[in-house]
Order: C-alpha cells, then sequence, then structure tokens
C-alpha cells in the first residue's frame, strides 16, 4: 500500500512538472489530433506501439503518448454533457492506455491532465490518476507473472510428479 502511494504521489509530481515545464504542449495537443475520434482499444494499441518504437526516444515517447491520450479522451467526451459520463469515459480510456504502456504512467496523466472537462471537475484527477497507477501496476504485475508460468513450464518436465516411478538421485559421499 505504502508503494502504491508513493508511485502515485510520483506519478502525480511527475506530471505536474512535465506540464509546468512545456506549457506549449496543449496547443500542440489540440493541434494534432482535431475531429479524429478513436475508441479506447484504438487508443491502447496507439500508445503501446509509441511506447514500443524503436526510432523514437523517451521523451518523444512521453509527448506523443500524452498528445494521443488527450486528443483521444477530448474527441471522446467532447459531445457528453453529464460529468459522471465523461468520467466514466474518461477513465475507461486511461486505464486501457495505461495497461498498453505502464511506463508512461506519467505521460498518460499529463495528456489527461490538460482536458478542460476534466481540469473543472472536482477530484477526477486524483481518481484518474489512481486509476491509471493501478492498471498500470496491474497491467506489469500480469507481465510478471506471466514470465514466472513461462519459466516454471520450461522445467516442468524435470521436476518429479509424484508417481512411483518417480526416481530422485542425489549424489552420495
Amino acid at each position: 500500500m505504502k508503494t502504491r502511494l508513493a508511485l502515485l504521489f510520483f506519478v502525480f509530481l511527475t506530471a505536474n512538472i512535465q506540464a509546468a515545464e512545456d506549457p506549449s504542449s496543449n496547443d500542440q495537443r489540440s493541434a494534432v489530433g482535431a475531429n479524429k475520434t478513436i475508441s479506447a482499444r484504438a487508443l491502447a494499441a496507439e500508445v503501446g506501439e509509441i511506447a514500443r518504437s524503436t526510432k523514437l526516444s523517451p521523451r518523444e515517447k512521453a509527448d506523443q503518448i500524452a498528445a494521443a491520450v488527450h486528443d483521444a479522451i477530448t474527441n471522446a467526451v467532447g459531445q457528453l454533457k453529464n460529468s459522471e459520463e465523461i468520467l466514466k469515459t474518461t477513465l475507461r480510456f486511461a486505464r486501457l492506455a495505461a495497461a498498453a504502456a505502464p511506463q508512461f504512467t506519467a505521460a498518460i496523466i499529463n495528456g489527461v491532465s490538460g482536458i478542460p472537462a476534466i481540469a473543472g471537475m472536482d477530484g477526477a484527477l486524483a481518481e484518474i490518476q489512481t486509476a491509471v497507477v493501478d492498471a498500470a501496476t496491474k497491467a506489469t504485475e500480469a507481465d510478471f507473472s506471466s514470465d514466472d508460468d513461462r519459466r516454471r513450464g520450461r522445467h516442468r518436465d524435470r521436476e518429479p510428479d509424484g508417481d512411483k516411478d518417480d526416481v530422485v538421485v542425489s549424489a552420495s559421499h
């Protein structure tokens, strides 16, 4: 629990620092994806592709992910009037993006933080930050557990299964 809180604080701090460092990024974002509505799954695919790119620096990846998240969510919530629906939609998009690129949670939060519909809601950004960190944590844990399963699978044939035919040989003195 303390680790999650520390991670959440770090992500929040990083997102705010990045936003303060680059005030023009909001102008660039709004010009990049005007009138381009995509689904949450399409955003996750795009974010994952950016994160895996070998041609971009980490900073360029973060900038492109933040812009993609910002544009996709802005367009998705553009016609919504109900703040609950706006938050629900934003959470869905942000969670899937975080699961696709858990190492870029700060960029995802940075992308969401510049959306006027979210910035105007009390407590919404904190809820979104928590959801993003949680989704990234779960995605990372799932990656580790699948790695463990693959390692166990490689050695499964060498482990005794408890049959009486199993013979364990050990060195004698």
